[in-house]
């Protein structure tokens, strides 16, 4: 069955509000936290030693942005998007919200984070290179990350 901007199944509800709520934030806080470690752990994949650290700092700093994403974007569904009605609306808000808020985290953390220690020209042109880098692959991690909740949420809400 194809779903379309204008559903028929308006009065159809299979999922409750605050259980969806729940599984948005949970479901996004997993994938932040999946998604952090892996690109942390490739970040800094020279040495198994800093491949670790960066992978564990990867981590906590999409688990933080994962329950973000998940917080507003359970809110903005809650608010607006309970039932889906406008399938097509409700994907594009979803990944431009977590595209947008995941490469602002990344963007924002790697100059706080590389501020206080003493660097050379060079090493400072390199890490605000892979902090520019960094910010655009964890953007297009939120997108696919978004792309997944709207479609679970869209096929969870006509199932």
């Amino acid at each position: 069955m194809a779903i379309n901007d204008a559903s028929p199944l308006k009065s159809r509800s299979a999922i409750a509000r605050l259980e969806l709520a729940r599984k948005i934030v949970w479901r996004s806080a997993v994938i932040g936290l999946i998604s952090g470690s892996i690109l942390g752990a490739l970040f800094g994949c020279a040495f198994i030693p800093v491949a670790l650290w960066t992978g564990a700092l990867g981590a906590s700093l999409g688990l933080g942005l994962g329950l973000v994403n998940g917080l507003l974007l359970s809110v903005t569904t809650y608010l607006c998007f309970y039932p889906l009605n406008h399938v097509r609306r409700y994907r594009a808000i979803v990944k431009i919200t977590s595209a947008s808020i995941t490469a602002r985290g990344a963007a924002a953390f790697g100059p706080w984070y590389f501020a206080t220690t003493g660097m050379t020209p060079l090493t400072a042109v390199r890490l605000g290179f892979s902090s520019v880098l960094a910010s655009v692959i964890a953007g297009w991690a939120g997108w696919l990350a978004g792309q997944n909740m709207a479609q679970w949420y869209s096929c969870r809400q006509f199932d």
